[in-house]
């Protein structure tokens, strides 16, 4: 899974499940950190249903810490 985590003047820092990419900001057509990303045609783009996913499970860990 790739996750952009930040991005910093012209370059962007994606994780992915065991190493850090710094790529160019060119090749990154989502800009919001917490994006589940795939590579396609030699982009970035987010994937939508995943980020979504992602972000519930998120929601989820958080509430079951309150329980």
């Amino acid at each position: 899974m790739l996750i952009l985590e930040e991005i910093h003047g012209n370059e962007a820092v994606i994780y992915s499940d065991d190493e850090k990419l710094t790529v160019p900001i060119e090749s990154v057509k989502c800009r919001e950190p917490g994006s589940v990303l795939l590579f396609r045609e030699g982009v970035y783009i987010k994937d939508e249903q995943a980020t979504e996913q992602r972000r519930r499970d998120i929601i989820n860990l958080q509430n079951s810490l309150w329980e």
